[in-house]
């Protein structure tokens, strides 16, 4: 972009159209993450470097202990665990897999993670040691909620139909609705 060339009747001379306010002395107050960063070193004496790694220390426990928190539940409502395997999309897929908090904004790893607890628990495997043998119905479950969210388009049909929803039985509504 090129400036306009200037008038051929243009003297030279500039006349202002108005004046300039004068300057006014305004406090201002630093605020902010990088003025408490910049007031943390220059308080403390540290040097750059010095306080980036101080930081990096104090971000590396914050996550050690977020991880250490669990995210998902082990513990299953005695409901659930009694739930029929062969009507397993009548039952919470989330709160089979222990992710009732999550729902919709659980990802695929922690749905693997959630699954690899909630097998490890109700192994049919596990089970025979107590003396459970024939309590393999709610692992059928596990293995259909795992099989379902994992699934991206499954999941979001699953997710679509709501927590109530997918509390109904499904059959009973299907049947109602199709009468002629």
């Amino acid at each position: 972009m090129s400036l306009p060339a200037i008038p051929a009747n243009f003297d030279g001379s500039f006349k202002a159209v108005a004046k300039f306010t004068p300057a006014v002395r305004k406090p201002v107050e630093p605020v902010g993450r990088y003025f408490l960063a910049h007031a943390t070193r220059t308080l403390r004496g540290h040097t750059w470097s010095e306080y980036e790694k101080i930081e990096a220390e104090k971000n590396v426990k914050t996550v050690e202990e977020g991880e250490k928190e669990e995210v998902f539940d082990t513990n299953q409502d005695q409901e659930l665990l009694d739930h029929d395997p062969r009507d397993w999309k009548t039952a919470d897929l989330y709160a089979v897999l222990g992710l009732q908090k999550w729902r919709y904004r659980s990802d695929e790893a922690l749905i693997r993670k959630a699954h690899r607890a909630q097998v490890l628990t109700h192994h049919p495997d596990k089970k025979g040691e107590k003396g459970g043998l024939d309590e393999d119905g709610f692992f059928k479950i596990i293995q259909k909620a795992y099989e379902t969210l994992l699934d991206p388009t499954k999941k979001k049909q699953f997710d679509s139909l709501g927590v109530q929803f997918s509390l109904v039985k499904l059959d009973s509504l299907l049947s109602n609705q199709f009468h002629y």
